[in-house]
């Protein structure tokens, strides 16, 4: 059966997807619920798929990161989300699967041992993130090489290429002078053929001023210009903004093609305008 995930890319070519990042948090004791009513609130406003994590999760123990994460996961796709876990732990990864998720992220590439194995046999698809190692001068070149031994790893595990995507940015988005150079040549990456995903941070550091911070429009900013280099993918905690630019940014590019005008982009209009009313009535 062909996971949705993969659907939505190879049907839905002219829309980027907006992937909301749920953060579950240990120490808030919030209840699964209010999880899954955030993972509604992202979607009203935008997000196509919602990606589940445990913040610090790979310092956890396996029964505690799943005690956290599965009620959550049941419970977003009882109420038809297309909903992804973020976990390192091959196990997690399958539990996962069983309940319902439709992808997986790894931040740690899949390094854990038997983690692709479990991706191979359920076939779900996956987004290996570049965890941050890269230490080179050139970080395009050092993390090309990174992803060539991760694929490669992959397809020696039994895993079909369709199921990968790649997202270089996860683990390097909180240094501006890599971040950006990444974005420059983000058009470099284009070599492996697969889709692309970037990770927008709530903000964007840049130490050219050493400790200087951008606002959240440095991080929209580069979002676009990473959209009009080829980028499929964008996760972010902050859905909405961002859906609102990738909406005015994608009406813009089709404006002297209107045939091109897709449903996915309209809908994206309307769902953030019936949004932003259901909002003002409340206050």
């Amino acid at each position: 059966m062909m996971n949705s995930l993969i659907e939505k890319l190879r049907l839905r070519k002219d829309v980027v997807h907006v992937i909301g990042r749920v953060i579950i948090k240990r120490d808030e004791e919030q209840s699964p619920d209010f999880y899954a009513q955030q993972a509604l609130s992202m979607c009203a406003q935008g997000a196509e798929l919602i990606e589940l994590g445990v913040e610090n999760g790979s310092s956890m123990s396996f029964e505690i990161e799943a005690d956290l994460i599965l009620p959550v996961l049941r419970l977003t796709v009882s109420k038809d989300i297309c909903t992804g876990v973020c976990t390192s732990n091959p196990e997690i990864m399958r539990l996962s699967y069983e309940n319902g998720a439709q992808f997986i992220v790894d931040e740690k590439a899949l390094s854990e041992k038997g983690s692709a194995e479990v991706l191979a046999a359920c076939g779900l698809p996956v987004l290996l993130c570049c965890p941050g190692i890269i230490k080179h001068s050139d970080p395009v070149s050092s993390m090309q090489e990174f992803f060539y031994e991760r694929i490669d790893h992959c397809l020696n595990a039994s895993m079909k290429r369709k199921q990968i995507l790649l997202d270089p940015f996860a683990g390097n988005c909180n240094r501006a002078d890599r971040s950006l150079k990444l974005l420059g040549r983000i058009s470099a990456m284009a070599s492996f053929g697969l889709p692309l995903c970037m990770t927008i941070p709530k903000s964007l550091p840049f130490d050219a001023q050493k400790e200087h911070n951008l606002s959240a429009v440095a991080g929209l900013t580069a979002a676009l210009f990473g959209v009009s280099k080829g980028i499929s993918f964008v996760r972010t905690e902050t859905v909405r903004d961002l859906s609102l630019a990738l909406a005015t940014w994608q009406l813009a590019a089709c404006t002297a093609r209107p045939h091109q005008l897709s449903k996915g982009i309209i809908g994206r209009f309307v769902s953030m305008r019936n949004a932003f009313r259901s909002r003002r009535q409340k206050n």
